[in-house]
């Protein structure tokens, strides 16, 4: 379950990382404040939200009852969470804008291959962090929590 839960998390970080990249290759030359907040965006993509997505899954597995059934049904929630933006994209951007944007990932090809190698073994070692600190915070949460009376359900 942990490796295939990790999957989506290293697409996610690895789409963000070669955004990133097109993104410098086409704003290198100026300092504007919109490509500013994009590569600030991309940074939290890359970062930020495979914690979050942990700390989601990890809320998730604790508060419901673990059955295969639940642990399927919070993994494929949050699989479509992270692929909304994709989605978005797919159903609102006409086909010459899906075209432009292939031709500056296209532009900044050079750039891209040599740190796509990078951002691989980055990628991976994200997710893998990611699935560890899952695994040690069930693990803890199953030695530390022993009796859950009083705690009040809404």
């Amino acid at each position: 379950f942990a490796l295939q839960w990790m999957l989506p998390i290293c697409d996610e970080i690895e789409e963000a990382a070669h955004e990133e990249i097109v993104l410098k290759h086409h704003s290198k030359r100026s300092l504007n404040g919109p490509g500013r907040i994009i590569y600030l965006a991309q940074r939290l993509r890359k970062y930020v939200l495979p914690l979050f997505t942990t700390g989601a899954t990890l809320v998730l597995l604790l508060t419901n009852e673990l059955s295969f059934q639940n642990i399927i049904l919070n993994f494929l929630a949050i699989s479509f969470i992270l692929e909304a933006d994709n989605v978005i994209a797919a159903l609102f951007l006409s086909d010459e804008q899906k075209r432009m944007m292939q031709s500056a990932a296209n532009d900044a090809d050079g750039e891209l291959s040599g740190a796509v190698r990078m951002a691989f073994f980055i990628t991976r070692a994200q997710g893998f962090l990611c699935m560890f600190a899952l695994i040690l915070s069930i693990n803890i949460a199953e030695k530390v929590v022993t009796n859950c009376e009083g705690v009040l359900f809404f």
